[in-house]
């Protein structure tokens, strides 16, 4: 019996009773009222819960479309990133095999510095490009490696490529340009660091 019955009930009793015919026909009436009620209420529950649930698709839909972006413009990034600092660590390597002519030796420093050159513009090309999806913290890393790599290759031109000045490079100046190559290498591996961190915590998100 409803509790909406059991109330109307009570309230007969105070006032006299009635038959029970009439008693079977209210409480009928009640419990019909009753499940109309509960009807009613599970149809607005359930209109909120598709509301709200609708929101949730919605914000799961564009979470997942701005990790896809990131992750796209990351994957670029790091691309181009490794290329420049990869053809930049040649310049100055630690250790090399080159040809014994001297004239065959000149060719391999140029193209060596070639690459470095295109690898470097393709990642101002990257960068700026994506600049308003990318955060601060990793276009400034960045912006940082590049300018680390573009005075080691203006150090490659006077000091590979003139050859005027090679005897200076080896007499004082390789213990900078070496000290220079290894920074490279770990802000380079710091950069991959913090767009891993980056992702991770976008997917954790999604999920």
């Amino acid at each position: 019996m409803s509790e909406v019955a059991k109330t109307v009930f009570t309230w007969v009793g105070n006032i006299g009773g009635i038959s029970v015919i009439m008693w079977a026909i209210i409480n009928k009436l009640l419990d019909m009222l009753a499940d109309r009620v509960a009807k009613q209420n599970e149809q607005t529950i359930a209109k909120e819960i598709a509301k709200y649930q609708s929101a949730l698709d919605r914000q799961i839909y564009i979470s997942q479309k701005h990790f896809d972006l990131k992750l796209s413009i990351y994957k670029d990034l790091i691309g181009v990133v490794m290329d420049m600092t990869q053809t930049t660590y040649m310049l100055f390597p630690p250790a090399d095999e080159l040809p014994a002519d001297p004239n065959e030796e000149k060719k391999v420093w140029l193209q060596r510095y070639k690459d470095a050159v295109q690898r470097y513009n393709a990642s101002a090309d990257i960068l700026y490009k994506n600049a308003p999806f990318i955060e601060e913290k990793i276009y400034n890393h960045v912006a940082k490696l590049r300018t680390k790599c573009s005075v080691q290759i203006h150090c490659f031109v006077s000091y590979r490529l003139e050859t005027d000045n090679y005897e200076r490079l080896e007499k004082g100046l390789y213990n900078d340009v070496s000290k220079r190559t290894q920074e490279i290498i770990k802000m380079r591996d710091g950069l991959v660091k913090d767009i891993r961190d980056i992702l991770n915590k976008l997917q954790a998100q999604v999920q």
